[in-house]
C-alpha cells in the first residue's frame, strides 16, 4: 500500500502554536467546551480565571515580540468559513488577548483563500514564508496560524 505524500515529511507543532491556538479559541466557548480545553491545557479554573489565563498569554505574546536579542515575532490569524458569523466579541477578544486577526473566508474557492492567508502570511513574515499554505480542503470550517519569525540572534 503506498503512503500518502505527506506520511514521509517530518511535522512538528509548536507547543506555544498549540496553546495559544486552543487558548484562543476557548474565547468562544463555553460550558463544557470551555471546561475541556482548559482543563486540556492543565489549567485549573479554580485557581486561575479566564480572564487570568488571557492576560497571561497576552503578556507572553507582547514579551516575545518586545525581545531584543532575538528577531522574533509572533502572530496568529484565524480564518473561519463565511457561512458561519464569530460574534464580534469573540473577535475582539481574540485582537486584545492574542493580537490576532479573524478572517471570514469561502474554503470552498481553494485557490483564492490560499492565495489570501498565503499574502497574510507573506506580509507578517515580512516576505520570509510566501507559499505556507499549498491546498485547502474545501470542507476546512476554521483554520488557526500561527506564525513564529525569528531571523538572527545578537
Amino acid at each position: 500500500m503506498e503512503q500518502p505524500e505527506s506520511a514521509s515529511k517530518n511535522v512538528f507543532f509548536s507547543p506555544l502554536s498549540v496553546s495559544v491556538a486552543l487558548a484562543a479559541i476557548s474565547l468562544g466557548a463555553g460550558g463544557e467546551t470551555h471546561q475541556q480545553l482548559f482543563s486540556g491545557l492543565g489549567f485549573n479554573t479554580s485557581t486561575f480565571s479566564s480572564e487570568e489565563v488571557h492576560q497571561a498569554f497576552l503578556s507572553l505574546l507582547q514579551s516575545l515580540n518586545q525581545r531584543t536579542d532575538v528577531d522574533l515575532e509572533v502572530g496568529t490569524a484565524l480564518y473561519v468559513q463565511d457561512i458561519f458569523k464569530p460574534h464580534p466579541e469573540f473577535l475582539e477578544k481574540l485582537k486584545r488577548f492574542y493580537l490576532s486577526d479573524g478572517f471570514s473566508v469561502d474554503f470552498t474557492k481553494k485557490a483564492e483563500t490560499a492565495e489570501q492567508m498565503n499574502k497574510y502570511i507573506s506580509d507578517k513574515t515580512r516576505g520570509k514564508i510566501s507559499q505556507f499554505i499549498q491546498d485547502l480542503d474545501p470542507d476546512t470550517t476554521i483554520s488557526f496560524f500561527l506564525q513564529q519569525n525569528k531571523t538572527h540572534m545578537e
